[in-house]
């Protein structure tokens, strides 16, 4: 959990879940894209 947090991360799934507001959105780096492509395998 980052210091400016001011959810844990269960908190904020929790929240996503019911649709309630979240202090932030979590992302993931490889969502929408083929994770080889990300790093520059081939």
């Amino acid at each position: 959990m980052h210091k400016d947090d001011l959810m844990t991360p269960i908190e904020r799934a929790k929240a996503l879940g019911k649709k309630e507001p979240v202090d932030r959105m979590p992302i993931s780096m490889f969502y929408g894209a083929p994770g080889h492509s990300l790093p520059g395998w081939t």
